[in-house]
């Protein structure tokens, strides 16, 4: 046989007269998926059971004068938070503060603890650093007093 005849025509001699050949594969009634044909048996109308299921459903429902299938719309409204950077300005002293000027920065400093911006990770450092500094004040006060 030539190619012009393979697009043309059919080869009738490769299967006898009455006889349909199987096909290798079919599509599932239901979902559309390829399903294997057996050599022998049944030709397969769904690839599994669920599949055979859901058809069964569908008829059932649609004999009974019902819908199998609901279609509710609605709208769905979320609520996203809106999160805003607010960056805060600290004015630090170009010198080292003595005498008063530490207490503002100490209250800020507690304000920030407060607050959660003093992570748990510095918060050994600060309260080893505190600690010294009410020693000192400790030791200040009782030289004073004698």
């Amino acid at each position: 046989m030539t190619a012009e005849q393979a697009v043309g025509e059919q080869d009738t001699t490769a299967t006898p007269v009455g006889k349909v050949r199987r096909p290798v594969s079919v599509v599932c009634a239901w979902c559309g998926q390829a399903v294997p044909v057996p050599a022998r048996g049944r030709v397969p109308r769904w690839c599994g059971t669920s599949c055979r299921h859901r058809a069964w459903e569908q008829r059932r429902a649609a004999a009974s004068g019902r819908s199998a299938t609901e279609v509710v719309e609605r709208i769905v409204t979320v609520e996203v938070p809106v999160v805003r950077t607010v960056t805060e300005q600290v004015q630090l002293p170009s010198k080292a503060p003595s005498g008063a000027d530490w207490a503002p920065l100490l209250v800020e400093l507690a304000r920030q603890v407060d607050t959660g911006r003093v992570y748990p990770r510095g918060l050994n450092t600060v309260t080893a650093a505190l600690d010294e500094v009410v020693a000192a004040i400790i030791r200040r006060t009782t030289a004073s007093r004698r």
